[in-house]
């Protein structure tokens, strides 16, 4: 820990020694210990779904600390609002009930199509036509907007504008993660499969016979397990009146998968 006498502000970080997690402990009880009943410490944990990943008894470690701190405010975010309500809602989980959710709305596209222009007219022209086809792709999702946009950024500078930079862009990335994707899609089983191959080229409603009879993916029983076990996985999402593929990209690439 470093304690800036100048600015009072507090630097910690730690690393996870093999299979310690008593550093954590430690990090987070001085940090409890730093804060008063007047000025209490935020901590922040972005993608907090990702602590699974990390140690699987991280969740029942970290509940044991949190609830005996009384000078921390603790906020946990995520981009994945499956994994999160099935941390804090969930009763078998060790975080259910720790925590009031907020869920965010999207960005307004008008919004971000206003930033996204302003920062590629900084780069070339174009700007608009740039912007609205990135939205499109990505349809406002905020993690997969940004990272399309870099990447047209990347190609701006590298190679200037061309009608078709958006879809190199796509390319681009798909190259990228090709590898990811194909250890993510070998780790469904055939059902799944059967499932996101019919969400990632078809407007059919998956809870339908129509859905069901095209793709072979069982009766409706069936098919709504699917959807939830992907659901609480990340990898889908439930809309208003459907279910979507989440990453944009991914969705693409079951596409392209298909025709090799």
């Amino acid at each position: 820990m470093i304690l800036n006498p100048v600015t009072g502000e507090t630097d910690v970080s730690f690393k996870q020694v093999h299979d310690n997690l008593i550093p954590l402990e430690d990090v987070l009880n001085l940090m409890d210990k730093l804060g008063t009943k007047t000025k209490r410490m935020v901590v922040v944990l972005d993608e907090f779904q990702e602590i699974f990943r990390i140690d699987k008894r991280l969740d029942r470690v970290l509940r044991s600390i949190m609830q005996n701190h009384q000078h921390i405010n603790y906020i946990f975010s995520g981009s994945s609002e499956s994994m999160i309500r099935e941390i804090f809602e969930n009763k078998k989980s060790a975080f259910y009930h720790f925590a009031y959710l907020m869920p965010l709305k999207r960005i307004r596209e008008e919004e971000f199509s206003q930033f996204l222009i302003e920062s590629f007219g900084k780069k070339r022209g174009q700007s608009k036509s740039i912007s609205n086809e990135i939205l499109l792709e990505t349809s406002a999702h905020p993690y997969y907007t940004q990272q399309l946009a870099f990447i047209v950024w990347e190609i701006l500078s590298r190679s200037g504008y061309s009608s078709d930079i958006i879809q190199k862009a796509v390319n681009e990335i798909l190259q990228n993660h090709d590898h990811d994707y194909e250890r993510l899609w070998h780790g469904f089983n055939r059902t799944d499969m059967k499932v996101l191959i019919g969400l990632s080229d078809s407007d059919l409603e998956p809870l339908s016979n129509a859905f069901s009879m095209k793709y072979e993916a069982g009766p409706e029983s069936t098919v709504y397990s699917s959807l939830q076990r992907l659901s609480r996985k990340g990898i889908v999402v439930k809309q208003v009146k459907s279910y979507t593929i989440d990453d944009p990209f991914f969705r693409k690439w079951i596409v392209l998968r298909r025709n090799r």
